[in-house]
């Protein structure tokens, strides 16, 4: 009777341990997915510039978000990408991210490839130092860089071009344009509607 007695209580035990186990669990659960559905700070609406580079992996990607104050568990950030495929899905780019994002629209963001453009107006009358100081003042490229490069021979001959500088070529329009592109693209493409 005795034996039988504790093979009960041992199998009580055993389904108090597995339920108790399993409330846990699914707590854990809830509480992870409710982090990845909300934001680090709903008030903070300020965009950060955040660039994914080439061969960075997963774990430097959630330490530099969380460097920059836009996720606080870089971890449970990490855990949700596994448990979403991996990190093979998020894309190299130049993101504006928040703090008032959720991580959930944050793996979207990235996943995606959602790159910041800026929609550059170039007005007529403008002189290579304007749109070089309106380059470099939305992000797209350095002044100094454009400046040089707009007056560089062997550039300008890889354009097809027997001028002696690019003054007077970059026509006024509306472009838009990567952030942080390579001022040779950048020549390039205002290049095209020549």
């Amino acid at each position: 009777m005795i034996k039988s007695e504790k093979i009960k209580m041992n199998y009580y035990k055993s389904i108090l341990f597995a339920g108790t186990f399993a409330i846990v669990f699914f707590l854990g659960i809830i509480y992870t997915n409710n982090i990845f559905h909300s934001a680090l700070n709903i008030k903070k609406k300020e965009l950060v510039l955040v660039e994914i580079k080439k061969g960075m992996g997963l774990s430097d990607i959630s330490l530099l978000l969380s460097k920059k104050r836009i996720i606080k568990y870089r971890y449970l950030f990490n855990m949700q990408i596994i448990l979403r495929g991996g990190s093979s899905h998020l894309k190299v780019g130049i993101y504006e991210l928040s703090p008032s994002m959720t991580q959930n629209k944050i793996y979207k963001k990235i996943s995606k490839g959602t790159i910041v453009t800026r929609t550059i107006t170039i007005p007529e009358g403008f002189t290579v130092k304007m749109i070089a100081e309106r380059l470099e003042k939305n992000g797209i490229a350095r002044k100094k860089d454009i400046v040089r490069l707009s007056g560089e021979k062997e550039f300008i001959l890889s354009l097809g071009l027997k001028v002696h500088s690019l003054e007077g070529y970059l026509f006024p329009d509306t472009y838009v344009l990567k952030v942080k592109m390579h001022p040779e693209l950048v020549l390039k493409k205002m290049l095209k509607n020549l």
